[in-house]
């Protein structure tokens, strides 16, 4: 029986999925530097979308999120691509009538605070005026929002991957696993086939979501600054 914590995924050869994953179907966490909560306010405009104003600290913040999970260079404009996705997707939740509550996003804030060992009360001590905390629970909102409209998406479209497809995957890319039991032998197939077919379903979610951005892409009006 393989010790799973010594099989992992070669984490610079696959990235498992791109930015809409990871503020999209994972969720965020929002690691606050309390020293520089200002940093959090909105700054120049990169893009327009729709009307809608992308700016450079959302910019900031999402290539920092990509660095900590690649350890490696960004490509800007395609971060900046994804950001833009984000928006169509925060615009076509709303066209759906999804919403979400100031509770709800409360509720989730206070979850990721308390993992920092902080309240909300604590927050809003650190915060200069109540416009700043509103403007973070609005990106809450947002946030829960997209989950709930990613679930109705792959409700109406189901995910499924194979056990051929998975076998397949593995077999075509052996170099992409440090598979390693604690015993230094190599670990098998079926030691690793459940990371597999996540990894497969994501890459499918991914391209759920990637067609319907580019369908929204083709009706929206977007202006890069």
């Amino acid at each position: 029986m393989v010790n799973r914590d010594y099989v992992t995924l070669n984490k610079k050869q696959i990235i498992i999925g791109v930015i809409i994953l990871a503020l999209v179907i994972i969720g965020v966490i929002v690691y606050f530097n309390w020293n520089n909560i200002k940093d959090l306010l909105p700054s120049k405009t990169i893009a327009m979308v729709n009307g809608a104003k992308i700016d450079q600290k959302k910019l900031d913040q999402a290539i920092s999120s990509v660095q900590s999970q690649t350890q490696g260079a960004v490509n800007q404009t395609q971060v900046i691509d994804q950001l833009i996705a984000r928006e169509l997707l925060i615009q076509e939740a709303g066209k759906r009538g999804i919403t979400t509550s100031a509770e709800e996003a409360e509720t989730l804030l206070s979850q990721h605070l308390s993992q920092q060992g902080a309240t909300i009360d604590d927050l809003k001590a650190k915060l200069a005026k109540k416009s700043d905390y509103d403007f973070i629970i609005k990106g809450y909102e947002e946030q829960i929002s997209l989950g709930k409209l990613t679930e109705q998406i792959f409700q109406d479209q189901e995910i499924i991957v194979s056990d051929q497809e998975t076998r397949e995957f593995f077999d075509k890319n052996p170099k992409l696993f440090n598979l390693v039991q604690s015993n230094g032998k190599n670990a098998t197939y079926n030691d690793v086939k459940d990371q597999i077919k996540v990894l497969l379903e994501q890459q499918k979610q991914n391209k759920v979501v990637g067609e319907l951005v580019s369908s929204l892409k083709n009706q929206s009006e977007i202006v890069y600054y």
